[in-house]
């Protein structure tokens, strides 16, 4: 019963699910942090700390999206990291971020961890992740395969069926191609809307697990 108690309260849990420690600009006033939870939450219960230890204390009632806007700078622009805590209990943390661009891309999470496109207040957008790989990675086969590669093939054929004559070498000219990860091909992202969906098949699978332990019981 135990494991069915935290199971459930992580499928109920509060998280993080975007930031934006360097924004265009200046960063006072302009950086900020987007959290989720499918239940009304009351976010007084909750602090955020940042990884040089600064605490603040959030405000207000909300359910699915909330945004909280930091009035000053308060997230560095490398090995920064932020923590959720409820009372004592650290509920959730964020992977370590760095951002040197300036502009309006943010930390998106989408299963992992993925820098973007910004969503700040929205649906996060996944699907940059995919497109900026691709990019990046044709930019480094434009760099890194500027020289024609050459393939030397020795052919030789029988003769007889018992002397082998050499023919000659074969020169094949291979163009630069576009190198693309298949691992690009198979990044499946949560979207919020399919996170939900998931929870709730969850919430019904621990429903029926309930059930069918009070029918064992009545029986026994």
């Amino acid at each position: 019963m135990a494991i069915i108690l935290i199971f459930a309260a992580s499928v109920f849990a509060i998280e993080i699910t975007e930031v934006e420690i360097n924004p265009g600009g200046s960063d006072s006033g302009n950086e900020w942090i987007e959290l989720f939870s499918e239940e009304e939450v009351n976010s007084s219960e909750y602090r955020i700390l940042n990884n040089d230890g600064d605490e603040i204390v959030l405000e207000g009632v909300f359910s699915e999206v909330f945004v909280y806007i930091f009035e000053s700078q308060w997230l560095d622009n490398k090995d920064e990291k932020i923590f959720l805590y409820k009372g004592d209990d650290l509920v959730f943390e964020t992977d370590v971020f760095a951002d040197e661009e300036n502009n309006d891309k943010t930390w998106n999470l989408c299963g992992d961890w993925v820098f973007g496109g910004g969503s700040k207040g929205d649906e996060n957008k996944c699907e940059f992740d995919k497109v900026d790989s691709d990019v990046e990675e044709e930019s480094d086969v434009r760099e890194s395969g500027g020289e024609v590669e050459e393939e030397v093939v020795s052919v030789s054929s029988e003769i007889s069926g018992e002397v082998e004559e050499n023919l000659g070498e074969e020169v094949i000219y291979l163009a630069p191609k576009n190198i693309k990860s298949q691992t690009n091909k198979e990044l499946v992202f949560e979207s919020k809307d399919e996170k939900i969906k998931k929870y709730a098949i969850y919430v019904f699978a621990l429903f029926c697990v309930i059930i069918i332990m009070f029918l064992i019981r009545d029986r026994s």
